[in-house]
C-alpha cells in the first residue's frame, strides 16, 4: 500500500500580444492558428486539440488531493524604473480549486491587453499564491508550470513585499538573467522545494537562453512546443509525471523459479481502507497468447474486478538472463489507489536451473527467501 502524495499546480501563462500571432500549425485543422487559442483549448479541453479533458482537469483528476490555480502575466507599457503594484502585471483568473468544486467552468488565457514579457513578475506572484491559506499547509508538493512564447525584454530590479510593489527594469543594461534568478530564489525561500516545468511556445533557439537559464536555476524541465502537436505532447508529458492513472505491477521472477503454470492459483485481493478483503481477480493460465508482445493472460475478473483491473498476464524469456518469467497486472486507467491495498498471489516452482545449481553446490540454495 502506498499513500500517493498530492500536488498543488500553479500554471503561469504568458498573455502578451505576441500570443495572438497566427503561426501555430495544427495538424487537426491543417492551418495556422493563434498561439493563445491553442493554449486556451488545450488547457480547458472539450475540443479536438485535447481529445477530451484539458490539462486542468487531467491534473486534478490524477489525485483527489490535487489542486490547481491559473495565473496570467503581461507587461503594462512599463518604463524603466517604474514602480507598480504586482497585481497590475499578473492576474489570477482561476484561484485554487480541486476536482468537483470548480467555480469556473473555463478559464481564459487569451490575450486581452498589455505588452512586454517579464519573467520576474509571475515568480514573485507565485510566492504569494503558494502561501495562500488553501494550500500553504496542505502537505502537497508544489509544481509551477511556466508557459511563454518569448524572451523577456524587461525584469524586476526590486520587489517590496510589504507594499506588494515591483520596480520595473527595461534598460538595455538590465541584468535580466540575474533578476530572473533572484526572483526564483525569492520564490524558493518562501515556498521551499518546487517542481518547475517551462514550456517554450515557438521560441527560436537563439532566443531561448533566458528561459533555459531560468529552468536550469530551478533545476526544472524545459519543454519545446513549436506547434499545436508539440504543446499537446508537452502537456501530456507533464500530466504523466504526476498521474497514477497508468499503473502496472510487475514481478520478474528469480532465475531459479518459474510460474507454476499447471497450478498457478492466481489471485488478486482488494483490501479496502477499513480492512475488508475482496477477491476481484482469480484463475489459471488463460487461452489467449500474444506472440508479438510475448504474453499469456492470467485469470479473469470476479464481481466488479474489471472496475479496478484491465488485465493480468505472464511472459516467458525476460529479465537479465533472458530466461526468466514475468508477471504483470495492469490497473484500469483512471483508477487511483488512494488508501486501498491490492494483494497479488500466485504459485511458483523451482526450475531446472535451480536443480542443476543444487546438484553442483551440495544442495545449498543461493537466494534465501525466494
Amino acid at each position: 500500500q502506498k499513500e500517493e502524495p498530492g500536488y498543488d499546480f500553479l500554471i503561469a501563462v504568458d498573455t502578451t500580444a505576441s500570443m495572438t500571432t497566427r503561426d501555430y500549425y495544427s495538424k487537426i485543422t491543417g492551418r495556422e492558428e493563434r498561439r493563445d487559442d491553442i493554449a486556451d483549448k488545450l488547457l480547458n479541453g472539450g475540443d479536438r486539440y485535447s481529445y477530451g479533458d484539458g490539462l486542468l482537469t487531467k491534473l486534478l483528476a490524477a489525485n483527489p488531493k490535487n489542486k490547481a490555480c491559473v495565473m496570467t502575466f503581461v507587461g503594462d507599457d512599463n518604463y524603466d524604473g517604474e514602480r507598480c503594484q504586482l497585481d497590475t502585471q499578473t492576474k489570477v483568473p482561476y484561484g485554487w480549486q480541486s476536482l468537483g468544486r470548480n467555480s469556473e467552468a473555463r478559464v481564459s488565457v487569451r490575450y486581452s491587453s498589455g505588452t512586454g514579457t517579464n519573467y520576474c513578475t509571475p515568480l514573485y506572484r507565485a510566492a504569494q499564491l503558494f502561501k495562500d491559506d488553501s494550500v500553504v499547509n496542505d502537505g502537497n508538493r508544489k509544481v509551477l508550470i511556466f508557459i511563454t512564447d518569448g524572451e523577456p525584454n524587461e525584469s524586476v530590479s526590486r520587489y517590496n513585499p510589504r507594499y506588494d510593489e515591483v520596480t520595473i527594469s527595461t534598460s538595455k543594461y538590465a541584468d535580466i538573467t540575474g533578476d530572473n534568478s533572484k526572483a526564483y530564489r525569492y520564490l524558493q525561500s518562501q515556498v521551499g522545494a518546487i517542481d518547475f516545468h517551462s514550456i517554450a511556445i515557438k521560441i527560436e533557439e537563439r532566443r531561448l537562453s533566458e528561459l533555459r537559464d531560468l529552468t536550469n536555476t530551478a533545476r526544472g524541465q524545459l519543454h519545446l512546443a513549436d506547434d499545436a502537436e508539440g504543446l499537446t505532447n508537452a502537456f501530456d508529458k507533464i500530466t504523466s509525471s504526476y498521474s497514477t492513472n497508468n499503473l502496472y505491477l510487475e514481478d520478474v521472477l528469480s532465475p531459479y523459479v518459474d510460474l507454476n503454470k499447471e497450478q498457478v492459483d492466481f489471485q488478486i485481493k482488494r483490501i479496502a481502507a477499513d480492512g475488508t478483503k475482496t477477491v476481484i481477480w482469480e484463475g489459471g493460465v488463460g487461452n489467449y497468447h500474444n506472440t508479438r508482445y510475448n504474453y499469456t493472460t492470467l485469470g479473469h475478473a470476479v464481481g466488479d474486478g474489471d472496475k479496478y483491473i484491465s488485465w493480468a498476464s505472464y511472459s516467458l524469456g525476460v529479465g537479465e538472463t533472458g530466461k526468466q518469467d514475468r508477471v504483470q497486472v495492469k490497473f484500469r486507467e483512471g483508477h487511483n489507489l488512494g488508501n486501498e491495498t491490492f494483494q497479488v498471489s500466485y504459485n511458483l516452482k523451482i526450475n531446472d536451473t535451480a536443480k542443476a545449481y543444487l546438484a553442483e553446490h551440495s544442495n545449498v540454495y543461493p537466494h534465501k527467501g525466494e
